[in-house]
């Protein structure tokens, strides 16, 4: 614990400190600590919103406190940076899915499969799924 007590004070002098944000963020969320997980990627979001992989674990971290709207407005930012991202393509997926808004997880598998030439067959078969269940 005092490992993260001086980066945390690092922090709060420097909270644009990427170097030190990446190792707090792994030691809090191996701690399971997700409400201080999410203070720390939000601020690496806004340190950096144009980084991938805040807005992703962000988002990430959002699920798993339950936090479906949040994650999905993660999830939503994420896309938006790396629409063609099949992993990203299909936790946001999921999680539009488990809100009932089938018509936007459509929507990402349906961009994946039109920009991404290598997930075509994975971006199809969550496509087919889906379709399924709105006609089901």
């Amino acid at each position: 614990m005092r490992a993260i007590n001086k980066v945390q004070a690092v922090l709060d002098r420097d909270p644009r400190n990427v170097d030190l944000l990446n190792p707090a963020r792994r030691v809090v969320l191996n701690r399971q600590d997700l409400s201080r997980a999410s203070e720390l990627f939000t601020a690496r979001r806004r340190g950096r919103p144009e980084a991938l992989a805040g807005a992703a674990n962000l988002a990430r971290v959002k699920l798993a406190q339950h936090d479906e709207a949040g994650a999905a407005n993660e999830f939503h930012a994420a896309l938006e940076l790396a629409p063609t991202d099949a992993t990203l393509v299909a936790d946001a997926a999921r999680v539009y899915e488990k809100q009932g808004n089938i018509d936007a997880a459509i929507a990402a598998y349906e961009s994946l499969y039109r920009q991404n030439p290598q997930a075509k067959q994975f971006a199809a078969n969550n496509l087919a799924m889906l379709l399924s269940l709105q006609i089901g």
